[in-house]
């Protein structure tokens, strides 16, 4: 993937995705809900649109670990939705 990237503070994931090399970005791949509403919003569209094939790809290794969570989610919300279950 991409190379790692040295930053003091975290990019902006909306546009910039979860970088390699950063602590804080490793910990968000890892655990998504730490992430605030406004930069998972983003990611989830992000992964939709990896999922479709429309030309969006992870921008790096920490991203492809977190779209692949985001895709595992997406998945099992579909099948809940297909069985008629409501989660609570």
């Amino acid at each position: 993937m991409s190379a790692a990237h040295n930053h003091n503070h975290p990019p902006c994931i909306r546009e910039d995705g979860l970088q390699d090399g950063c602590r804080r970005c490793t910990q968000h791949a890892e655990n998504l809900l730490s992430l605030d509403d406004d930069n998972l919003h983003a990611l989830i569209e992000r992964t939709r649109l990896w999922m479709a094939d429309k030309g969006r790809y992870p921008l790096s290794d920490n991203e492809l670990i977190a779209m692949r969570l985001v895709e595992k989610h997406l998945v099992f919300a579909r099948v809940m939705e297909r069985l008629d279950t409501v989660a609570v």
